[in-house]
């Protein structure tokens, strides 16, 4: 019998004026070395992350820079997603 997929979501709500931006995508990184599927939900402050090149003024020591986390994230396989009605109130248009 094949061995079920373990899934985690990491959802934030801080975008890049706060430590815990960085913490969530660490979080992130390590779910996938252990294995897991991860995906990170971006609503409230954390969709400006996206936006803006935020992510390039975000380092917090002794986490790797928030761009490198995320870069990392994403490479790996991870999933980012973005509230629409977060995105939306902020003006943001969508990208693909």
């Amino acid at each position: 019998m094949a061995e079920a997929t373990q899934d985690l979501v990491v959802m934030m709500t801080h975008g890049a004026d706060h430590e815990l931006s960085s913490v969530a995508f660490t979080i992130a990184n390590g779910g996938m070395t252990a294995g897991l599927k991860v995906s990170v939900f971006l609503t409230s402050a954390a969709v400006d992350l996206v936006r803006k090149k935020a992510i390039d003024m975000t380092h917090v020591e002794p986490l790797e820079p928030l761009a490198a986390l995320i870069q990392d994230f994403l490479r790996r396989g991870g999933q980012l997603w973005a509230c629409t009605p977060c995105v939306k109130a902020r003006g943001y248009g969508r990208t693909t």
